[in-house]
């Protein structure tokens, strides 16, 4: 009897459709990637921020930067894809060691180098274009851009100026068509460190949680009143900050009273353990897991496989295939197919209970950008 693992590559040396890349090995950010790029909206957008991007109306990239911006309030990562889909990036060189040169009433001073521009060839240091920083006169910003952002200094372990030029060269056009293992590897590290610190509120410097999404008592109702709001003034402002931390919450309601008992304050504090338990995911099951992936990458390639030879996609059709090649030792047909369209769903199902592919992006404001 093979395994499945044999199983799946016989079929697919059988088909003339690859394997697809299965990312539940590579972590939490692969699977982030590999959900965005089959999420209907997501690609939309996408296409729509680059087409914007690219122009060269300085309006239509202000558009895109504000789809960005307005995409980074629920979705740092999605936001920061969206930026590294766009070509026009931006690099910001720094010698963290000080140099020697004058202040300026011509005193001799010490003071850090910082070079901007649109390409990661550095200019000599004599060149005009070196910034001098520290708050000592700065030449000025870089142009308006909506692609990423490269960082480097002269004291980086890694070139990562290096590491864009190998990547281009490599991948000219990255797209939303693009697997993780061949995307830019600046990308899958900044991927990465967004999952790890703004998704899940990980420190980087002291790998802990940050304090800002621990358990807290919120204090944002206090001394307002949604009848009198204001966003154009100050106060209203930082009311509308404070929502935008607030949303990336769960919040419980407990009136304002006094208890007449401790054992009470138990019997909320456990109704409302209760409520999180009952929705607790575990950690490798967030974004699917192993063999969901596997149903999900099976019903895909056979819709892939009947668009190509010019026959119609079933649904039951495919699910009936994947669970025959999973399961075919396991399971009678009948509950076969009911364990398999439940991980299926489970990835991709809409309505309201939708899967993790319309789970990892946001549905935009039809004002902000009217698709869908």
């Amino acid at each position: 009897m093979k395994s499945d693992l044999e199983e799946e590559s016989t079929t697919a040396q059988q088909s003339d459709t690859p394997a697809p890349y299965n990312p539940e090995a590579d972590g939490h950010p692969a699977k982030l990637w590999e959900a965005l790029r089959r999420n209907e909206r997501f690609r939309a957008t996408a296409g729509r921020v680059v087409a914007l991007a690219t122009s060269k109306e300085p309006d239509n990239r202000l558009t895109a930067e504000n789809i960005i911006s307005w995409v980074s309030r629920t979705n740092s990562c999605a936001a920061a894809a969206l930026q590294w889909l766009c070509p026009d990036a931006a690099f910001i060189f720094t010698h963290c060691r000080k140099v020697d040169g004058t202040d300026q009433d011509g005193k001799p001073c010490k003071f850090h180098l910082q070079w901007r521009g649109t390409s990661p060839d550095l200019p000599p240091l004599s060149d005009p274009a070196w910034q001098v920083q520290d708050g000592k006169p700065n030449a000025g910003g870089l142009p308006m851009r909506v692609g990423p952002l490269v960082w480097q200094t002269d004291l980086d372990p890694v070139d990562s100026f290096q590491q864009w030029r190998e990547d281009k060269a490599r991948l000219p056009s990255f797209t939303v068509d693009c697997a993780w293992p061949d995307t830019p590897r600046l990308f899958r590290s900044d991927l990465s460190f967004r999952w790890r610190h703004f998704e899940h509120g990980i420190n980087p410097h002291t790998g802990r949680p940050d304090f800002l999404l621990s358990a807290r008592e919120t204090r944002f109702f206090e001394g307002w009143n949604l009848e009198d709001f204001d966003s154009s003034r100050h106060a209203g402002l930082v009311k509308v900050l404070e929502f935008n931390e607030l949303a990336r919450c769960r919040v419980f309601a407990i009136r304002k009273l006094r208890y007449a008992s401790a054992s009470e304050i138990d019997e909320m504090l456990q109704a409302i353990s209760a409520r999180l338990k009952a929705d607790l995911v575990c950690k490798g099951e967030i974004l699917g897991t192993k063999t969901q992936w596997d149903v999900f990458l099976a019903v895909e390639r056979n819709r892939a496989e009947r668009e190509h030879n010019g026959e119609q996609f079933s649904i039951d059709a495919a699910i009936d295939e994947a669970g025959e090649m999973l399961y075919a030792d396991k399971y009678d047909a009948q509950h076969r197919k009911e364990i398999v369209l439940g991980y299926w769903r489970a990835m991709d199902a809409s309505g309201s209970s939708p899967g993790w592919i319309q789970k990892t992006f946001p549905r935009l404001h039809r004002d902000i950008l009217p698709i869908g």
